[in-house]
């Protein structure tokens, strides 16, 4: 499951597949379409599945139900000069 339309196939299975077996019809990217999504921190959509990206934000009928944020430390910052 490395090439590329093998992830590709993979994502389907993730999101097209589950809409036609549950016989969604509005099921897709649109205005006026159900606000249900998932945001992955990754820059392509392949990342979902190759790096395995954690969900950055999950939206579920129009309203935010998880969000992750990401944290830096900087520890280096808290040492005085001198």
């Amino acid at each position: 499951m490395g090439t590329r339309q093998e992830i590709q196939q993979a994502l389907a299975m993730l999101t097209e597949h589950p809409a036609r077996i549950l016989r969604l019809a509005d099921y897709g990217l649109r205005v006026g379409g159900q606000a249900d999504l998932i945001l992955w921190n990754t820059e392509r959509p392949e990342g979902i599945i190759s790096a395995l990206a954690r969900p950055r934000l999950v939206v579920k009928r129009g309203r935010v139900t998880v969000e992750h944020e990401h944290l830096v430390r900087e520890p280096w910052r808290a040492i005085p000069n001198g």
